[in-house]
């Protein structure tokens, strides 16, 4: 997920924190320096974009793009 407004280590824990508490979520990864977040799904699990925004946007962050991809 592509975000403007990440700019420290307290926003990277703040997002972390907000998609831990999902149980559809395995791991997530802030990247800083380029503004992405990438959500690690359990088995069979997911979240919708909506949702996704929704999450983003009332942790005060804004959501540029989603791009999912499987591996």
């Amino acid at each position: 997920i592509k975000v403007n407004g990440l700019v420290c280590d307290f926003c990277a824990r703040a997002i972390n924190k907000v998609f831990s508490a999902k149980p559809q979520v395995s791991n997530t990864d802030v990247d800083l320096e380029n503004g992405r977040i990438s959500i690690i799904f359990n088995a069979n699990q997911n979240i919708e974009d909506d949702e996704l925004k929704k999450l983003i946007i009332n942790s005060g962050y804004d959501v540029v793009a989603i791009e999912r991809s499987c591996k």
